[in-house]
């Protein structure tokens, strides 16, 4: 009565054993897919900051005290000089 029979064996119990491991395959697939992939962009992203002209340059590096007023007075009137002062 309650003998092997391969048909209702394999339809019933092996389908189900089959979708299990199918499943269990798939799973690891997709954790290893969120292992490796990238992360998402957020709004904390490094943005440059924004290109500084020469006259800027010289006005931060004075207020720094990076030059003297000297070399200050040089540099823009070096700056504001068509060829930079040069023949």
């Amino acid at each position: 009565m309650y003998g092997y029979d391969g048909g209702h064996m394999f339809w019933g119990g092996g389908v189900v054993m089959l979708g299990f491991w199918l499943a269990a395959i798939l799973l690891v697939i997709w954790g290893i897919g969120l292992l490796f992939s990238r992360p998402q962009p957020t709004h904390h992203q490094y943005t440059p900051p924004p290109t500084e002209d020469a006259e800027a340059i010289v006005k931060r590096r004075y207020a720094h005290g990076e030059i003297v007023h000297d070399e200050y007075l040089a540099i823009l009137k070096d700056l504001h000089t068509p060829n930079g002062g040069r023949s």
